[in-house]
Parts: C-alpha cells; sequence; structure tokens
C-alpha cells in the first residue's frame, strides 16, 4: 500500500504505515467533509411516498457520517414532514434492479438487468436544484419473467 502511493506522489521519500493509515481521503478535504456533513444536516420539507406499500409505515434506520449517532424514522406514506437534507437523499436512492432474461440470437438465455425500482421516494416541496437532489423518481413494476428451461 505504501509502495503505490508512493508512486501515486512520484516520490522516494519512506512512507511510514501510519501515514497512510491517518492520509485524508483520496479526494476529499477534512473541510469538503465538513461542507457535507453540513449540507446534509439541514432540514428540507417533502411528502414521503411510499411506492411498494402504499397507505403503510416505513421504519429504518439512518448513520449519515462518522461520528453521528444511528437516528430510526418511521415514516408514513403520504406524510409531509422535514427531514435532514442527506436523510431526504437516501430515501430516493432506496430500490432494487429487477432482474431479466432474454434469448440472444443463438437462442440462448441471457441475463439482463431489466429497471430500477424504487421502493419509496421523498418528494421535495421547498425549492432545490433538480441536479443536487435528483430528477422526479420514476417508478417500475416488477413483472414474473417466466419459467427458463435448461
Amino acid at each position: 500500500m505504501a509502495e503505490q502511493i508512493r508512486k501515486s506522489l512520484n516520490t522516494d521519500k519512506e512512507i511510514k504505515a501510519e501515514e497512510v493509515t491517518n492520509a485524508p481521503a483520496i479526494g476529499k478535504s477534512k473541510k469538503n467533509w465538513e461542507l457535507e456533513r453540513q449540507r446534509d444536516a439541514k432540514l428540507v420539507r417533502g411528502r414521503f411516498e411510499y411506492h411498494e406499500s402504499p397507505g403503510s409505515e416505513f421504519f429504518f434506520s439512518v448513520h449519515l457520517h462518522e461520528g453521528d449517532p444511528v437516528t430510526d424514522y418511521t415514516l408514513k406514506d403520504g406524510e409531509v414532514r422535514q427531514l435532514p437534507y442527506g436523510v431526504a437523499k437516501h430515501l430516493n436512492n432506496i430500490g432494487y434492479p429487477v432482474h431479466a432474461y432474454e434469448l440472444d440470437a443463438e437462442g440462448k438465455n441471457q441475463m439482463k438487468i431489466g429497471k430500477f425500482t424504487k421502493r419509496c421516494s421523498f418528494v421535495p416541496l421547498d425549492f432545490m436544484p433538480e441536479d443536487d437532489f435528483g430528477s422526479a423518481p420514476r417508478l417500475y413494476t416488477a413483472e414474473p419473467v417466466g419459467v427458463i428451461k435448461l
């Protein structure tokens, strides 16, 4: 590891193991981490939508930054409330890929990733830059693919 860092820095200076473990993350300084942490702590107002089970509650725990406590949330579908910006971003990234199989030119089954299905979303009611928060979430439904014969 120290050898790779020395080569990337183009130096022949000996690097000790302590310097490697205490080195800041590549591309992010402490100041950037602190700015991101402050931005993620700001409260935003929005509506929670639970696509997977409309009308019910969604319980989750989140730990966004090192040093922050683990926080539990219980949100109801359609509820309007204030959440930290980082939690709102996290909610818009919860989902799963839907896999499918299709026949290729030779007639063999080939796996593909169909669509990404969102489990829930947090729709902002305050003004936010769209490119920072993300565009309106798309809702995909999972459909049965069928039986594959080998």
